[in-house]
């Protein structure tokens, strides 16, 4: 085989892996509010996020308090991308940040009025998003307290809740990736089943929930 042939196959495989690794990858542009102030706001802003895995560009808009993420939905997820914002300190659609954090900014150019009310967050869209995102905002200790086995399964999940959880009077709902509410029930014990069997495979979001918050979430997915 010639020199020439050997580097045509050559630039032939790389283009191959270039598109095959374009045709993996899922790019999703998201928008949400973001508190800040000024110019020191917005690289703080920006540089929390856009070192993170799966991220192609990230924006702060000053005047409209507006960041824009696009990003790789195979990689990271708005979960990821606004928690890191919070942990800052600056509070976003769905995250409100540390106080720990927050109090750095008081004091500076950097302290902003802290205006959303994050009692009236949630399940569904986000404000400025076109898409919907499973809740946010629950508090580690009883995201571990909360458990769904399987994950992955024919449609029958147990759901348990130990610790601070139970017992206790929850509502238990689930929703689809698109966000449509498809069950809803009461969750008073520590074990609960829920059996999507007669819905269609994909992903779903089981939410636990008092009547003033989200307690906890999880995503689990139906495959036969």
């Amino acid at each position: 085989m010639t020199k020439e042939k050997l580097s045509w196959i050559f630039i032939l495989i790389i283009f191959l892996s270039i598109r095959l690794d374009a045709q993996q990858r899922s790019s999703m542009t998201i928008y949400f509010t973001t508190l800040g102030n000024c110019g020191i706001c917005q690289n703080r802003i920006q540089n929390s996020v856009k070192n993170l895995p799966g991220i192609d560009t990230v924006y702060w808009n000053i005047p409209k308090r507006q960041t824009t993420v696009t990003y790789d939905e195979t990689v990271t997820n708005p979960y990821t991308i606004m928690h890191a914002i919070a942990n800052v300190g600056h509070d976003n659609e769905w995250f409100r940040a540390p106080d720990s954090a927050y109090n750095l900014l008081v004091g500076s150019c950097c302290e902003y009025l802290r205006t959303i009310d994050y009692d009236t967050v949630k399940v569904g869209y986000l404000g400025l998003m076109g898409i919907w995102i499973y809740p946010l905002g629950t508090h580690e200790a009883e995201q571990k307290d909360f458990r769904v086995a399987p994950t992955i399964g024919n449609g029958l999940f147990q759901i348990s809740a130990s610790g601070s959880l139970a017992p206790g009077n929850f509502e238990l709902r689930v929703y689809s990736i698109k966000g449509t509410k498809i069950l809803s029930d009461e969750f008073t014990g520590s074990i609960h089943s829920v059996d999507l069997r007669s819905f269609p495979n994909g992903q779903y979001l089981i939410v636990l929930s008092d009547k003033n918050r989200i307690i906890s979430c999880a995503r689990v997915l139906k495959a036969e």
